[in-house]
């Protein structure tokens, strides 16, 4: 496969690349820019080395007392030179040497051939060996030099490799953040869209990038996607709308064909169960009709009062289960502030409710428990409930636990998908289990 100079592939491989090329020629340049090098002492050396150590020889046979490191440190040369000598066991007599003399001793190992080492803030002669109290000892030469402040950053990176390491960390970091943001930051727009758009919210925009990598093809498959979607969607509204008409049409003829045969005939067991089938036929029109509506059809979210919403709906609930011979007890509704689809959540709990009144024995109780990230609004009832195999299938469209209690309670098999498909939408889930001898359903809705 031939990849485009403007692929994500490209940039990503060409900016490492580069980074690693920047990084690798800053440290191969930095040594060579650095002037410092080994190289054979001249004649003046020499004898400047040859001179001092003899003078060093003659002042301490005169006061031995003083010590070689107070000659050392007193011993003056009109050239500028300061003196260092070396210990057999790697210790400079004089502990104030310097890290130029210091580093110079370890580079320079021979003894019997003095180098010079220039640098940028100095030089460096050394070793000639001299006799002191019997013990050899390595005496070196260092002059500072003025005037050449310019290489001094220089030199100090490069004796310090840790610092050379966090400067180059340092540089690198601009970069990996600029590449990093030109990578993630259009990927945070289409992850903010494709977000919206698994809620059903259609009408998101997909963001416009002027890319032509891979980034800028996936917001424009994206985009074709949505758009695709929106037409089988469409599609798949008007289709039912029609079905619905067209069901409609049929189920009022039936009724009136009833009504005229009740009229001749007189009332009769066959013409009951017509009349039920039929209102339970309208009723499953209009659930799924409301399950399409509610899955598809944009809707704007809104700030709530949970207290506002529910305060209706659980009096009537209360009213239709007296009406039933049954109890219906809740939790007072908190004065809670939640983002949500009105229409959809008061739906999906009226639903669930109407469900525990239909198969309660005696009593259906609601209850609010408010959490530090979700509010949880569960309903228990005391009836029968549901074998644990099919507890995780009662939430598909059109399941039915027992055809025939169904029958008599008159479900079409939509309200608690309904339910299930409202809780999807704002982000929460529904979960049934039975407690004690009968179901317990409980929504969850994040804060």
């Amino acid at each position: 496969m031939t990849l485009p100079i403007n692929s994500l592939f490209f940039k990503i491989f060409a900016g490492f690349w580069l980074l690693i090329l920047l990084l690798v020629a800053i440290l191969v340049t930095l040594p060579r820019l650095d002037e410092s090098h080994l190289q054979p002492v001249d004649s003046f050396g020499i004898e400047l080395l040859n001179k001092t150590s003899q003078n060093l020889v003659i002042r301490l046979g005169r006061h031995p007392e003083r010590g070689l490191g107070y000659a050392l440190k007193t011993f003056r040369h009109k050239s500028g030179f300061k003196f260092y000598a070396l210990e057999q066991d790697g210790s400079f007599v004089n502990n104030e040497a310097p890290k130029a003399v210091r580093r110079f001793a370890i580079e320079s190992e021979s003894i019997t051939r003095p180098q010079m080492w220039q640098r940028h803030d100095g030089i460096v002669l050394g070793p000639v060996q001299f006799i002191y109290n019997g013990q050899p000892l390595l005496l070196y030469a260092h002059k500072n030099m003025r005037g050449q402040s310019d290489r001094i950053m220089l030199r100090w990176l490069l004796d310090n490799p840790g610092l050379l390491i966090f400067i180059s960390l340092l540089v690198s970091t601009p970069i990996c953040l600029l590449l990093a943001w030109h990578l993630t930051s259009p990927l945070r727009q289409l992850q903010s869209a494709s977000h919206k758009i698994a809620k059903g919210e259609l009408e998101t925009s997909i963001p416009q990038l002027s890319r032509r990598d891979e980034i800028g093809q996936l917001a424009n498959s994206m985009d074709r996607m949505v758009l695709s979607l929106k037409t089988m969607i469409s599609s798949q509204q008007r289709l039912l709308s029609d079905i619905s008409h067209e069901l409609r049409s049929p189920l009022t003829r039936l009724r009136l064909a009833l009504a005229i045969t009740r009229k001749h005939q007189g009332e009769s067991s066959e013409l009951g169960r017509i009349d039920i089938e039929a209102d339970r036929l309208e009723q499953m029109i209009s659930d799924l009709l409301g399950l399409s509506r509610s899955q598809f059809q944009p809707q704007e979210i809104q700030t709530i009062r949970l207290d506002s919403l529910l305060e209706a709906l659980l009096d009537d609930a209360q009213f239709e289960a007296e009406q039933t011979g049954k109890t219906f007890t809740y939790d007072t509704p908190p004065a809670l502030e939640l983002q949500a689809y009105p229409a959809l959540l008061s739906s999906a709990i009226e639903n669930v409710i109407r469900n525990a009144i239909s198969y309660a024995d005696t009593s259906i109780n609601l209850t609010i428990t408010q959490h530090r990230d979700k509010l949880e609004i569960s309903i228990q009832d005391d009836g029968p409930g549901v074998p644990e195999t099919e507890l995780g299938q009662i939430f598909r469209p059109f399941y039915r636990v027992s055809q025939a209690r169904d029958r008599e309670s008159g479900g079409t098999g939509l309200g608690l998908a309904i339910c299930d498909n409202a809780m999807h939408k704002h982000g929460g889930s529904v979960m049934a289990e039975n407690v004690n001898s009968g179901l317990k359903v409980t929504l969850s809705l994040p804060l």
